[in-house]
């Protein structure tokens, strides 16, 4: 389907630095009369976080990840590019409650970047997968 990604790829993108990055995504070439398409993107740290979005930098990430609202493919003009940025955009549910992404200094070194086909409130699949580096770890 020609889907199309777009993360800061190095760690001196002004992005990267001001803390507020801009994920993008978009189908390259349009198809007619498509039903809707709902992509979730999905943002996670190195390490899980606790209820309070603090990072407990002891394990490594096994949570689901912060995911931003769900945006058809299709609607529109789908060769444009659709975007949402972390962490503005993403939250997550952790033991009924609704957790803030937190900032990227929080956690510095890989995030991984996931984009998923969302079918449901329950079921997604996933399409790419991807990351950047928001600086050295710490420790």
């Amino acid at each position: 389907m020609d889907f199309q990604t777009s993360v800061p790829r190095t760690i001196d993108d002004p992005q990267l630095r001001s803390g507020k990055v801009r994920i993008a995504f978009r189908v390259k070439n349009a198809l007619p009369d498509v039903p809707p398409y709902y992509v979730a993107v999905v943002v996670k740290p190195q390490h899980e976080v606790d209820e309070n979005g603090r990072s407990t930098a002891v394990t490594d990430n096994r949570q689901l990840g912060f995911v931003a609202k769900a945006q058809d493919l299709y609607e529109g003009d789908e060769v444009e590019w659709k975007s949402v940025t972390y962490p503005d955009d993403f939250s997550m549910r952790l033991n009924g409650k609704t957790v803030k992404a937190p900032p990227l200094s929080q956690d510095p070194g890989g995030w991984t970047v996931v984009f998923r086909h969302a079918v449901s409130d329950t079921e997604h699949t996933t399409l790419v997968c991807d990351g950047f580096d928001s600086g050295p770890q710490k420790g």
